[in-house]
C-alpha cells in the first residue's frame, strides 16, 4: 500500500523478489501516473491481473507532443526482451515498458492493457494464461 503514496514514481522494479500471491490495489484515482517502466518478472504473483492496477497509468496512456519534445534522459535500468537482458542506459523519458513475464498470472489478459498506446515493450510470456 505504501508504493501508492509515490505519485512521482517512475520507475517500478521489484524483478526476482520471490514475490507471490495475488496482486491487490488500492483505489485510490492517484495510483502511479508517472510510472513508466515496470518489471514485476520473476516472482511468483498468481490469480487474475486485477484492471484497476492499469487505469491510472497515465503516462502510458498518452503520446503527445510535450513527451516527444522532451528528451530527458534518466538512470539506467536493465530490461528484459525475448529472453535476453538488455542494459538501457540514458534512458529517453518516453521510453515506456511493462514486464509481467514468468508469473503464475491466469485467466484472461485484461483488455485495459491496450488502452496503454504509449508502451513499447509489453512482456506477458510465461505465465499460465
Amino acid at each position: 500500500m505504501w508504493l501508492g503514496s509515490l505519485p512521482n514514481l517512475q520507475v517500478l522494479s521489484l524483478r526476482s523478489n520471490k514475490l507471490h500471491g495475488p496482486i491487490r490495489t488500492s483505489s485510490s484515482s492517484k495510483l502511479f501516473p508517472q510510472l513508466q517502466m515496470v518489471d514485476l518478472s520473476c516472482n511468483a504473483f498468481t490469480a487474475e491481473l486485477p484492471t484497476s492496477l492499469f487505469h491510472n497509468l497515465k503516462s502510458m496512456k498518452r503520446i503527445d507532443d510535450t513527451m516527444m519534445a522532451q528528451r530527458d534522459y534518466q538512470d539506467s535500468v536493465t530490461v528484459v526482451t525475448k529472453g535476453m537482458e538488455l542494459e538501457v542506459v540514458r534512458i529517453l523519458s518516453l521510453y515506456t515498458t511493462m514486464d509481467l513475464s514468468s508469473n503464475k498470472f491466469e485467466g484472461h489478459i485484461p483488455s485495459v492493457l491496450g488502452d496503454l498506446i504509449a508502451l513499447r515493450v509489453l512482456n506477458l510470456s510465461h505465465n499460465v494464461w
